[in-house]
């Protein structure tokens, strides 16, 4: 229904003669399409459709260019998403870029807009940043840009050279979690018969490379087979594993599995060589040497828990890795039973820790043997119901227990499960303002594990009583932000203290004894705000830009999570104009980047370098100032 929802791609070399021409040629054809949709609409309006498309006179164009060469991007989809202020305006319409990357769309209603830019083989980097399109206005040089994706091909050998066939093979991105680096899986193939993998479409960014797969389960085969023919007997294993554990499944200890191993030959990503890719890169050549090694068998019994303990409360990851990445290469039961004990298998030699983290339900005896012994048979594997984890909502038990794994079989192991931390503490109110009494059983206050571990519980809560205090149980050790929302006329969290100790930058730091003494200070003060503006607007016209604001005390640069009302991203509107609001008092650094550079800025390094070319800017109690900011 006229030019701006069909696909259409602009000829001719002036930009705004192809609009006017093609606009006046279509004029008929969009007055009548206008007029059939019209009747239409009314039609299924009184059938109870929608209302009718709003159109308006409001036009958008733009160009899709490649970063960070700046070459046009032909053939791509620009899609605009948007809500006119008059109703509806159609909530998405899409046209492609001709051969110089430009676009426009016309007639549009007056309201917001988002344009964004696709092409296969493309990320997008800046767009759908909204616009407001008034009444007859006209934007012609609005930049959407992307970049091109990347690729990485490697082989996998073993230590004679020989391919390793059928290996899963992952690659995990380093970004930036609570100002921490973390490493979180981008992709993940298997090689092929020449033991070669392949990935492609990964944005430019620096990644390490895992030959993680393992072996089959190293099963008896005769007892395998049976199993996979005949799923019920898995009822007849189940019942002798009551009695006898594990041995229930006869493990094969000549069989031998792969250790985990990282380009081109580490067994952790601290000693792992990074891969940096850039725009469109190919790297090639990203070869893994794995040895094989004897599957060394773990089991034993996990003691303390009143409720059946399922397979995915216990894992044991290699002690000298980081959480994130023991996530991936970490190592899951074959079998847990319901009364605690457990079995690993393909396990390389190493050094471990075994954690288990229960929720004790309510369930008591009863239950199934879990674990990926089970999931063998796949959809067969319904005939035993498997045992429930619990949720956090129920108390919660741990252990951490170091593992030591050579060349022979470990059993016997007792695994003795703690009871969670109990964290208790009060809000305290200084200030002239009255007390929100009546707001307080209204709040929880959060424990929030830093940085976040993927394999672990976010945190744990607890609720204010009338008099201000809290209660939280079931804390495993770790270092935790303690967090609880603003009050009606106390905004301001001042402070964070633990046995008279500020910990609101670093964190409560929580070892394994119970902490009575947390008291979080809330002040009256009214938070800042800025409004800022570009001394040259016109450089947003040309340039999609961000303003980023962050404490000038460098202490916490390292954790920026700790003071994360502090560390502030504002988008910087065509106007050149942008607000930041709720900001404690205090000194911080005001800096403008492109949009691309916005991802992942809060690395102390980055942090550093912003700071050099940053103005400073000083904000007192409830003060809004405006500031004038340069690029």
């Amino acid at each position: 229904m006229g030019t701006n929802t069909r696909p259409w791609r602009a000829t001719g070399d002036n930009f705004g003669d192809t609009f006017a021409m093609r606009l006046n040629s279509t004029r008929g054809f969009i007055a009548a399409g206008l007029f059939a949709a019209g009747m239409a609409d009314g039609l299924s309006g009184q059938r109870g459709g929608p209302p009718p498309p709003v159109t308006g006179t409001a036009f958008l164009a733009g160009q899709v260019v490649e970063s960070p060469s700046g070459q046009p991007i032909a053939g791509a989809t620009v899609v605009l998403n948007g809500i006119g202020s008059g109703g509806r305006s159609g909530a998405q319409t899409l046209v492609l870029t001709d051969s110089q990357g430009r676009f426009f769309f016309a007639n549009l209603p007056p309201g917001s807009v988002a344009p964004t830019a696709f092409k296969a083989g493309y990320a997008t980097l800046s767009g759908a940043r909204r616009i407001e399109m008034a009444e007859g206005v006209r934007l012609t040089d609005v930049k959407l840009r992307v970049t091109r994706l990347a690729s990485i091909t490697g082989v996998v050998r073993d230590d004679a050279g020989d391919p390793v066939v059928a290996s899963d093979v992952r690659v995990l991105r380093r970004t930036i979690i609570d100002g921490q680096a973390a490493w979180r899986p981008a992709a993940g193939t298997r090689t092929d018969d020449r033991g070669e993998y392949r990935f492609t479409n990964l944005t430019p960014g620096t990644f390490v490379v895992c030959a993680c797969g393992r072996d089959p389960i190293p099963f008896d085969r005769v007892l395998l087979t049976t199993l996979a023919s005949q799923p019920m007997q898995l009822l007849g294993v189940a019942g002798r594993a009551v009695s006898v554990g594990g041995e229930a499944a006869v493990l094969d200890s000549t069989l031998r599995t792969f250790a985990p191993t990282f380009f081109p030959t580490s067994p952790t990503i601290a000693e792992s060589t990074r891969v940096v890719l850039a725009a469109g890169e190919e790297r090639r050549g990203v070869d893994i040497t794995t040895v094989p090694v004897r599957a060394v068998r773990v089991s034993g019994t996990i003691t303390g828990a009143v409720s059946p303990i399922a397979a995915r409360s216990v894992r044991l990851v290699p002690a000298d890795e980081t959480d994130d990445a023991g996530m991936v290469i970490g190592i899951t039961p074959v079998l847990v039973q319901p009364d605690g004990r457990f079995d690993f298998a393909s396990v390389p030699p190493g050094q471990y820790i075994l954690r288990v983290q229960h929720f004790v339900t309510a369930a008591r005896g009863g239950g199934n043997p879990s674990g990926s012994a089970l999931m063998f048979l796949g959809a067969r594997g319904s005939a035993l119901p498997q045992t429930s984890p619990g949720t956090p909502n129920d108390p919660l038990v741990w252990a951490a227990e170091p593992i030591a794994v050579g060349q022979d079989h470990i059993q016997g192991l007792s695994i003795a499960l703690r009871a969670g931390i109990q964290v208790r503490g009060r809000v305290v109110f200084a200030g002239a303002a009255p007390p929100p009494t009546q707001l307080l059983t209204s709040r929880v206050v959060t424990l929030a594990r830093t940085p976040l571990d993927p394999g672990q519980p976010f945190g744990s809560i607890g609720r204010l009583t009338a008099d201000a205090t809290f209660s939280i149980n079931g804390v495993v050790p770790g270092r935790y932000l303690v967090m609880t929302p603003s009050f009606p006329g106390w905004p301001t969290l001042k402070s964070v203290a633990a046995g008279g100790v500020d910990v609101t930058a670093t964190g409560l730091d929580l070892a394994s004894s119970e902490i009575s003494d947390v008291v979080l200070t809330f002040s009256d003060a009214q938070l800042a705000a800025i409004d800022g503006r570009l001394v040259d607007p016109s450089r947003t016209a040309k340039e999609d830009v961000t303003a980023l604001l962050f404490p000038a005390d460098r202490q916490v640069w390292s954790r920026p999570v700790a003071a994360r009302g502090r560390f502030r991203a504002a988008v910087i509107d065509r106007q050149g104009t942008f607000t930041i609001a709720n900001l404690p008092a205090g000194e911080y650094f005001l800096a403008v980047v492109p949009d691309e550079q916005v991802l992942d800025w809060q690395d102390a390094p980055r942090i550093e370098m912003l700071s050099r070319a940053a103005q400073r800017v000083t904000l007192a109690d409830g003060d809004k100032q405006a500031v004038q900011v340069r690029r």
